[in-house]
């Protein structure tokens, strides 16, 4: 899956340059997964986060912790 190789190229690029904070690390990830699931999901909310295990409302808490905007 393309968003794992994503993952762990910025899990390599953070290690190398000696950057392990854990919240900054984790939100990359996240950022990275949540686009990836959007787009299978073609921007829908409740699908993507049904895919995801959480709930549209914590989708959107996550989106808007992250800032991420959906493109409509």
């Amino acid at each position: 899956s393309p968003v794992s190789g994503d993952a762990q190229e910025a899990l390599h690029r953070r290690v190398t340059r000696g950057q392990y904070k854990y919240r900054e690390l984790l939100d990359e990830v996240s950022e990275l997964l949540i686009a990836h699931v959007l787009r299978l999901t073609e921007g829908n909310i409740t699908r993507a986060a049904q895919t995801m295990g959480l709930s549209p409302f914590g989708l959107r808490k996550i989106l808007t912790r992250l800032k991420i905007e959906i493109k409509r």
